[in-house]
């Protein structure tokens, strides 16, 4: 074979493009290359692809070939033969210059190489998982009768085939390069229909792969003709036409329609179901989709042709405009691999506005025009008032079956409410367009009609009603500019059109034009929520005049006295069962009065009168209500079905599971949405009133309101903990039945952000009843459980995991998220704060243990290493860091069970969450000179160093929770160095420790440059402020008195149980007796100022003190600090107050006196602090002196000066502070006060451990008390249990008795 194949080149010649050798003439040079054009297309022939199979027919146009004599040959022969073919076209491929006249043959040949080389990367891919297939089916077939299928023989095909592939594709991608004269002598035309044909029969080929692998295999074959075949952009379009040209199932929606020159569209009939989920038509909308990723907007659908257009380009330049095509794709909406939001919206928007200044680009008019008559045509079934754009939000949208609706509605909140790319001509031309098909002859257009309050929805926010000076003859207000005019006599009449009905609830049942125009009127009325998550607010988006509020008040009026009469007690407050469900028409009526309820709060809140109020304050629990008793019968069943059925089959489980969820209906998502929307403005016009004391709100009943706003309150929690729960409880069955019910949440994304943003804002006693509540309920999982299973959820729902973040790391849940020995959710929680932690000292004996939701975050962080830096789990460890440190920072510095969480964390956590988080740091950027200032990081290293100082100044993590979602690098950043900030302050020994076994010298260098620049400035200034306060007494301090008791009163409500602690409070404030500095520690070790826990005597208590508020910043001093506490906690009460660490220290030396023993003296400049302890005729200094990148290096004590002390009791006495220091997790005089206390009691006769040789614990400062029974020694038990595990005996250490 290689000796005839030589021959054939050597006869042909052609080998390089200057050979004019050819020993055979014209016409046998001919028959040559058409027998090498037959064996290329009998291979393609033999393909298990039917498009590589029909193309032959378009390759053999000029020759025919009868294919059956090959039928049984071996496989290996195919190969050969088109190895063959092949290897002469190579190397005698400058020989079709011969064939100069026939260019056909030269196309055909090219086309056979193309398609070969496209048919290879398609079968490689079909085959990838099993190499012995990567033949065609005929072959592998035929192998067996054959006797030769052995491994070595399919081997030795794989690789021939790999190789033939290989050549080929080298050999199509250098024929621009190599062989520019050939290509230029074939006909271009013909090559590209032919491979156009290809690509277009591949696009419609379904069964052996998907459709998105399909597309991307085709789109860059596409690119591939492009460079071959195309010289200019017209031929590019030429070629785009083809390629997306009608065929079967191609399009569905919309077509192209060529009349006069002009490209238009023309909307297809009616489509069944099988036919828009025919597979072919997927493929092809797949294919448009990746040809609008390669090409982009501009080319695929403007018809751009030229690169970059300029200002006032002829319009002939966008003649091959496919606004059809974009109209296919939205109408389509998803498909596998896309959807029409991000493909096609997104980039289209973003041309929109390149291009929205040149003349004669009409696409965005053209689009929607076609979109709004497709749904002319098509009509809806769908109700606008279940649709919340009237709210500014995407909810809904999949739930819109018009599809031509769907993208219409889309489309229009992309460019004006998103995007802003349409302006008030753009907008004033299209809803005239609109309003112009409302009436045909003289008659309601009522498909126009339903659509109608979609367009407003958005048109409205674009034409929006400028309210300017009002004419003296006048009592409206002027409006502008001249299109909104006409718009608002418009709004006039359907405003007296909707109060010409009879109400609602006197129609008769399918009588729906009234509704339909109340729908018009709403949509004329938009709303939109500002502001951040517990932070909502919202806002009106025009003014109206006094006309329009008459008339609107009228309508509600109208509607509402119907309501109350033809409604019972329980008609909305029922549980929506389905039977309750299937007359829709009430539940509309509902709605819709709801609604109108909202808009008249939101845009006539002073003309309403006291029956108003009365009557929206008496719906709003009665609106919300149904949601909640759906949600906990969900849970009820969900319980049940998962805790009472005994069966393994998973299958059997998830039937049962998917028959005990309930879908949320839209109509009562939406009327809950709407009770809580009506709550915020009612919230915030009570609020204004209040803090500008302006008689806003002068008919309401405020103590009416109070109580309505706490049953709100209540319910919105009950929501929250039953979604959650739901979820926990069928997170046993795995993590697709857990990700169904979060998936569910999605659907109706503003009615679960507005439950989110009220739970923020509930006040403590309503989340204790809360609390309460879900721990009676009795289901397998309490309200811990549900808080981590919406934190941890599957599918990020930013709001509610920040409220699900905010409720574990504050009162009443942050002492029960961690540790789950304590107080068992089935236990209850305890009201009262001091009898907690004294219930924890008592228990503190008890081995502690992670709950068992964060348990394997913290415990095991070693996989993290193969987690993606934005992963789902990477996250959930980071957010179990941040609960874990929040807690621990919560509890008082003299809690027993803060120090055994610390010890905890030092035996039993893997350190390796440090190396993690320098993961998210990039010490690079960070460097090691001190030359380098903060301005000159940016990137993640700034936000890195921000947060690790932000952190330890604040010791919180909600504001960096705030901006983690969407997870992306740079929140993963600072969330990253505020949990490292953290650490350093509160674990400042189990950080040393970590740096201390680091090998690499780089990058420990650049940790402690990190940690010196940013984290111990702030560290060192505190460290030694609170020596500096080591021991004074402010107990004289008048605005302390009114700080504790107010803080005792503002965190307690009402109760016979608490009626003595409120009175202790009162008698404190009255006389001054203030509490100890542990006692005020403890009152203030969580958050208890959340939203109104602290009472109005609280605010203007500090708010008229702010000159002793600040004297006290400056002093330095912990207790006469407090006021910062609270600050630290709730900013708006100290707008002008910041921290003591901001301020200059007003001296650089300063001595302290402890008692008469014991004082210190603090050198701040030299970071040094000087201990001198004095008993009867002896004495000591010893100095501690702090490294600059504290605590990542060892603090030094040395003993300066000794009087009367011997060698060994001196030598004693400094290990033991060393020791003291350099063990203790959290502040250096927390450290010094033990060891004082150590030596108090030495001197005072108590026997120090026979271990340790100190009376006081290193680690955990308990004292000696477990004694040996013949010696009478006492031992600490951590000595005595490291002293048995050493020894591997149990018996005493210095007489060897048997304990």
């Amino acid at each position: 074979m290689a000796r005839h194949l030589a021959r054939k080149r050597e006869i042909l010649g052609g080998s390089v493009e200057d050979e004019k050798i050819c020993f055979l003439s014209r016409a046998a040079v001919k028959i040559i290359f058409e027998e090498i054009l037959k064996m290329l297309v009998f291979y393609l022939n033999t393909s298990s692809f039917d498009w590589a199979r029909h193309s032959c027919s378009f390759l053999l146009s000029l020759a025919s070939l009868d294919l059956t004599v090959f039928r049984k040959s071996f496989v290996v022969e195919n190969v050969e033969i088109a190895q063959f073919a092949f290897h002469v076209l190579e190397g005698s491929f400058f020989c079709l210059k011969v064939l100069d006249e026939d260019g056909t043959l030269v196309s055909s040949i090219l086309a056979a190489l193309f398609i070969i080389d496209w048919e290879c990367s398609m079968s490689s891919i079909s085959d990838d998982d099993n190499k012995s297939k990567n033949y065609h089916g005929t072959e592998l077939q035929i192998l067996p009768d054959s006797q030769i299928d052995t491994d070595d023989h399919l081997t030795e095909k794989v690789d021939a085939k790999c190789a033939l592939t290989s050549r080929v594709h080298v050999f199509c991608n250098s024929l621009l390069t190599r062989f520019s004269s050939i290509l230029n002598m074939c006909n271009l035309s013909e090559l590209r229909n032919i491979l156009i044909q290809a690509i277009r029969s591949s696009v419609s080929e379904t069964g052996k792969l998907s459709a998105d692998v399909i597309s991307s295999l085709c789109s860059t074959w596409v690119i591939d003709l492009l460079e071959v075949t195309c010289q200019d952009y017209n031929q590019l379009q030429l070629m785009l036409d083809q390629l997306l040209s009608e065929a079967n199932s191609w399009p569905l929606w919309v077509a192209p329609l060529f009349q006069g020159g002009n490209r238009t569209a023309t909307l297809q009939c009616s489509r069944s179901s099988a036919e828009i989920n025919d597979l072919s038509h997927g493929n092809f909308i797949s294919f448009a989709d990746k040809l609008l990723s390669n090409l982009g907007v501009r080319k695929v659908i403007a018809g751009c042709t030229q690169e970059m257009p300029v200002e006032g380009a002829p319009s002939s330049l966008h003649s091959y405009s496919r606004v059809w095509l974009a109209a296919e794709l939205l109408c389509t909406w998803s498909w596998k691999g896309g959807n029409a939001l991000n493909s096609l919206i997104m980039p289209l928007s973003k041309h929109a506005n390149d291009m929205k200044s040149l003349s004669g680009v009409n696409i965005i008019s053209s689009l929607v025009n076609i979109l709004f008559d497709g749904a002319l045509i098509h009509g809806t079934n769908n109700h606008w008032i279940v649709f919340c754009s009237w709210i500014s939000s995407d909810d809904g949208v999949e739930n819109i079956e018009d599809p031509f609706l769907r993208a219409l509605v889309c489309l229009l909140h992309a460019f004006i409410l998103k995007d802003d790319i349409w302006g008030r001509p753009e907008t004033a031309h299209f809803i005239q367009h609109v309003l112009d098909k409302i009436f045909l002859n003289d008659h309601v257009n009522r498909a126009c009609l339903r659509i109608l309050p979609y367009v407003l929805s958005f048109v409205v926010r674009s034409l929006v009603f400028q309210r300017t000076e009002f004419d003296v003859s006048s009592k409206d207000a002027s409006l502008e500019p001249f299109e909104s005019v006409e718009l608002y006599d418009n709004i006039i009449i359907w405003l007296e059109n909707a109060a010409a009905f009879p109400p609602l609830h006197l129609l008769e049942t399918g009588n729906s034009e009234a509704l339909e125009w109340i729908q018009v009127v709403l949509a004329c009325y938009p709303l939109s929520l500002q502001g951040g998550i517990g932070k909502l607010k919202v806002v009106v988006l025009r003014n109206i005049s006094e006309s329009e509020k008459k008339l609107l008040l009228n309508l509600i009026r109208k509607q509402r006295s119907a309501n109350a009469a033809a409604s019972t007690e329980d008609d909305i407050s029922a549980v929506p069962s389905s039977s309750a469900l299937s007359c829709v028409f009430p539940m509309q009526v509902e709605l819709i009065i709801a609604k109108l309820t909202a808009i008249t709060v939101a845009y006539c809140p002073e003309e309403l009168a006291e029956e108003d109020w009365s009557y929206a304050m008496a719906k709003l629990h009665k609106w919300l209500e149904p949601s909640v008793l759906l949600m906990e019968e969900m849970a009820e069943n969900v319980d049940d079905a998962l805790t009472t059925y005994t069966t393994h089959d998973m299958e059997v489980i998830l039937k049962k599971l998917k028959n005990a969820v309930q879908p949320f209906d839209p109509l009562l998502a939406s009327l809950s949405a709407t009770s809580l929307v009506t709550f915020f403005l009612i919230s915030e016009l009570v609020e204004l009133q209040k803090a500008d004391r302006v008689e806003v709100l002068q008919n309401i009943d405020h103590g009416n309101w109070l109580h309505v706003k706490d049953q709100i309150m209540q319910n919105v929690l009950r929501l929250f903990f039953t979604t959650g729960v739901v979820e926990a409880i069928v997170k046993s069955c795995g993590e697709e039945a857990s990700s169904t019910i979060a998936s569910s949440r999605l659907d109706y994304s503003l009615f679960w952000s507005l439950v989110a943003s009220s739970v923020m804002n509930t006040p403590e006693h309503v989340r204790n009843k809360a609390v309460e509540s879900m721990e009676r309920w009795g289901l397998s999982k309490g309200p811990i459980s549900s808080l981590y299973a919406i934190l941890f959820s599957s599918k990020s729902f930013p709001s509610l995991q920040l409220a699900a973040y905010n409720f574990l790391s504050t009162k009443p849940i942050i002492h029960l998220s961690i540790l789950k020995e304590y107080f068992p959710e089935s236990n209850g929680i305890t009201n009262q704060e001091p009898s907690f932690f004294n219930t924890m000292d008592r228990i503190s004996e008890q081995s502690l243990c992670l709950r068992d939701e964060i348990s394997s975050f913290i415990l095991k962080p070693a996989e993290l290493s193969e987690m993606a830096l934005t992963g789902h789990d990477r996250v959930n460890v980071f957010l179990s860091w941040a609960l874990l440190l929040t807690h621990l920072h919560s509890l008082p510095s003299s809690s027993t069970t803060r120090e055994r969480l610390v010890q905890f964390i030092q035996d039993s956590v893997n350190s390796t969450i440090l190396d993690y988080l320098f993961q998210h740091i990039p010490l690079k950027a960070i460097g090691t000179s001190l030359k380098k200032k903060e301005t000159e990081l940016s990137g993640d290293a700034l936000q890195a160093a921000n947060s690790a100082r932000h952190a330890i100044s604040t010791g919180f993590f909600l504001l960096f929770m705030e901006s983690l979602w969407p997870v992306e690098t740079e929140h993963m950043a600072s969330l990253a160095g505020s949990i490292y900030g953290m650490m350093v302050q509160l674990l400042p020994s189990y950080v040393r420790n970590w740096f201390t076994s680091l090998r690499d010298r780089s990058m420990s260098s650049a940790i402690e440059f990190f940690t010196k620049v940013w984290c111990s400035p702030c560290l060192l200034s505190d460290e030694l402020s609170q020596c500096c306060n080591f021991h004074k007494d402010h107990e004289s301090d008048p605005l302390l008195h009114v700080v504790i008791g107010y803080t005792v009163l503002g965190s307690y409500n009402p109760g016979k149980d608490r009626r003595p602690r409120r009175s202790a409070a009162r008698d404190n404030l009255a006389a001054g007796d203030a509490r100890t500095p542990g006692w005020i520690a403890t009152w203030m070790g969580s958050s208890f100022l959340q939203g109104e826990s602290c009472t109005e005597g609280l605010q203007s208590a500090l708010k008229s003190r702010t000159q002793d508020v600040q004297s006290a910043c400056r002093s330095n001093d912990p207790l006469a600090r407090l006021p910062l506490f609270l600050y630290a906690k709730s900013r708006t009460y100290f707008p002008n107050v910041i921290f003591c660490r901001d301020f200059p220290a007003t001296a650089v030396k300063e001595t302290v006196l402890a008692d008469e023993n014991f004082s210190l003296s603090v050198n701040k400049s030299a970071y040094e602090i000087v201990a001198t302890y004095k008993k009867e005729e002896t004495g000591m200094d010893l100095v501690i002196r702090l490294p600059s990148c504290y605590p990542l290096r060892p603090v030094d004590v040395e003993c300066t000066r000794s009087l009367g002390i011997i060698e060994v009791k001196q030598r004693k006495w400094l290990l033991s502070l060393t020791a003291f220091v350099r063990n203790q997790n959290g502040a250096i005089a927390e450290a010094i006060r033990i060891w004082k206390s150590n030596f108090d009691k030495e001197f005072d006769g108590v026997e120090e451990c026979p271990i340790c040789y100190s009376i006081i614990h290193t680690t955990n400062h308990s004292l000696p008390r477990l004694a040996c029974k013949t010696c009478k020694h006492k031992f600490h038990s951590a000595c005595l249990y490291k002293w048995f595990s050493s020894s591997h005996k149990s018996t005493c250490p210095l007489c060897q008795t048997p304990f």
